[in-house]
C-alpha cells in the first residue's frame, strides 16, 4: 500500500520528516558524483589502506597530526584570550560609564547648589533692605 507520490510523508500526505537528506560534507567528492567504473569497483573490494607504524608515511602522518593538534590548541588559547579581553573591556566600559554618570550627577548637584546659594543670597539682600 505504498504511494509513490507520498514519498517521505506519513498518513494523509503530511510530512513526517523521514526524507533522507544528503549530509553537508565539504571535504572530498560527493558519492553521487563519483564515476563508478571498473577501477572504482576494484578499489572498493579491497579494505582501506593505512600506513604501517614505523614507516615513512606513518611518521609524517604523526607529524601532521601533532601539528594540527598544536594549531587547534593555540587557536583555542587565542579564542580564550580574546574572550577574556572582551569581558575585561566590557567591565571597564561599564565602570567608566558608571563613573561618568556619577560625574554628571555631581555637576548637576553643583549647579543646583550654586542656584540655591544665589537664591538664598537674593533673599538675604531683600530681607536686609
Amino acid at each position: 500500500m505504498s504511494d509513490p507520490d507520498n514519498q517521505g510523508r506519513g498518513r494523509g500526505g503530511f510530512d513526517c520528516g523521514c526524507m533522507s537528506r544528503d549530509q553537508l560534507d565539504d571535504e572530498g567528492l560527493p558519492e553521487k558524483l563519483v564515476i563508478k567504473n571498473q577501477q572504482f569497483h576494484k578499489e572498493r573490494e579491497q579494505s582501506p589502506r593505512f600506513a604501517q607504524p614505523g614507516s615513512f608515511e606513518y611518521e609524517y602522518a604523526m607529524c601532521w597530526k601533532a601539528l594540527i593538534e598544536m594549531e587547534k590548541q593555540q587557536q583555542d588559547q587565542v579564542d580564550c584570550n580574546i574572550k577574556e579581553a572582551q569581558e575585561k573591556l566590557e567591565m571597564e566600559m561599564e565602570a567608566d560609564r558608571h563613573e561618568h554618570q556619577v560625574m554628571l550627577m555631581r555637576q548637576d548637584l553643583m549647579r543646583h547648589q550654586e542656584e540655591l546659594w544665589r537664591v538664598e543670597e537674593l533673599y538675604n539682600q531683600k530681607v536686609q533692605k
